[in-house]
């Protein structure tokens, strides 16, 4: 059956795109467009993230959108008022109709975003400058606007911006670029490099079992066949012969196909940046499914699939206050904020007591008082301390190391990508639970 452009479609994808942006507590990118970007992007975005990643191009080929866009066309010559609807910045400015080819040329980057649609190029570009890898930036949450203006500037971003909401999500955006584009993470070359998840993938804990993995412990997981496939081998599966192969076709498209309950299953938008980070991805659903991205699988389960037999398990351990020296905290390990009812079952209130009368939005939450005169409350989900430092519950953090002199902890930072750290005190481990080989809790260690 020949495709067809319904005009009731934009106005149904721009509701659904302004939902999945306030779901997310973001609207800074639901920037308004004109009804011809629109009708071009409810096309091919069909999860209403507002860009159109390689998997949903490729979902339309190159004579249906032919077809699709003479209709837009059409409807817009016969309907001139539509030209002023969705009118960036109130600048009445047309847009000529896209060529899927010069859109296929902008998944260089794996995606295309509406900006590319208007001829407009996106915020920034790294690519080609090689940056060097890097790992322990701080996180946005812990910096000044003077700090974060000075790491816009060195990326060629100069801005006269001053609101800290604002300003993080333009430096966000830039690290999610610089891991696209730093050296080598365009190759498999055995060394887990930088890289980005998309918010709503559900990946993170097995990217915090793998983002502190030694160049040894990759190398050893995989070898590469005659056709040029990977052939990996997971450490839990050791001695046993089971292997997963992995296409380089899979790693260039970020998106694989499995079967689940009989049928096929694509999965899309996986990690961007660094090849290894995809590949290993690529073989953890092949080899144990996509469940975790619909049930929360205990962090522990994702860690013990990175380790062999004959070591030693990790369990679940909700005591990490109890740690007092926290030098020995192997690298692999992995931290997450505990759940509301998790820490009421310690005697910790972090849920807000509505009284009789009261109005639940004016309610606040308890706040914990820390030694150094900052407080903590958990709210939404997410441990916020009153200098701005947030960090995200749900979420899977790698330990990167511990800081004696400051008694802090450090993380992975909790914007989605391994480029940056974040501190935390030791006074807050109370809310943390971690993955841990000397743990009493020792629940079913295997990931099935």
């Amino acid at each position: 059956m020949a495709p067809e452009f319904n005009p009731d479609s934009v106005g149904k994808y721009v509701a659904k795109k302004s939902e999945f942006f306030s779901s997310k507590g973001n609207d800074v990118f639901n920037t308004p467009r004109t009804f011809k970007t629109q009708a071009i992007m409810s096309v091919f975005d069909k999860n209403n993230d507002g860009k159109i990643s390689k998997e949903e191009f490729k979902a339309v080929s190159k004579a249906e959108y032919q077809q699709i866009s003479e209709q837009i066309d059409t409807y817009l010559k016969s309907n001139p008022q539509l030209s002023d609807v969705y009118k960036p910045d109130n600048e009445t400015k047309e847009i000529s109709m896209i060529k899927y080819d010069d859109m296929q040329s902008m998944l260089d980057d794996g995606y295309i975003s509406a900006d590319e649609i208007e001829n407009k190029p996106k915020q920034s570009t790294l690519k080609g400058k090689n940056l060097p890898e890097v790992r322990d930036l701080k996180s946005s949450t812990q910096m000044t606007e003077d700090e974060m203006k000075a790491e816009l500037k060195s990326y060629g971003i100069e801005t006269d911006e001053s609101k800290p909401k604002i300003l993080r999500e333009m430096l966000d955006s830039a690290r999610r670029e610089r891991a696209l584009y730093d050296e080598n993470s365009d190759k498999i070359d055995g060394h887990i490099g930088t890289y980005y998840q998309e918010l709503d993938t559900k990946v993170c804990s097995i990217l915090a079992s793998i983002d502190n993995l030694t160049d040894e412990q990759v190398r050893s997981m995989y070898t590469q066949n005659e056709n040029g496939d990977y052939v990996i081998t997971f450490p839990m599966d050791k001695g046993t012969g089971r292997t997963v192969t992995v296409t380089q076709a899979e790693i260039d498209n970020k998106a694989v196909t499995i079967i689940e309950n009989g049928e096929p299953r694509e999965i899309t938008g996986l990690t961007q940046g660094d090849a290894d980070v995809t590949m290993l991805q690529i073989a953890f659903f092949k080899r144990f499914g996509a469940s975790m991205q619909s049930i929360p699988v205990w962090a522990y389960k994702t860690q013990n699939v990175f380790v062999s037999p004959d070591q030693t398990q990790y369990g679940d351990n909700q005591h990490v206050e109890d740690i007092t020296d926290f030098s020995d905290i192997p690298l692999q390990t992995t931290f997450n904020i505990l759940s509301a009812d998790e820490l009421l079952s310690k005697g910790i209130q972090v849920k807000a007591e509505v009284k009789a009368g009261e109005n639940p939005l004016k309610v606040k939450v308890p706040r914990f008082q820390l030694s150094d005169g900052r407080q903590a409350w958990i709210e939404n989900n997410c441990l916020t301390l009153s200098d701005g430092t947030k960090i995200e519950g749900g979420h899977a953090l790698a330990f990167r190391g511990y800081d004696k002199e400051t008694k802090e902890i450090i993380l992975t930072s909790n914007e989605f990508h391994n480029l940056s750290e974040i501190r935390v005190p030791q006074e807050l481990m109370r809310f943390f639970e971690m993955t841990d080989q000397k743990s009493k809790d020792k629940p079913d260690g295997n990931f099935e």
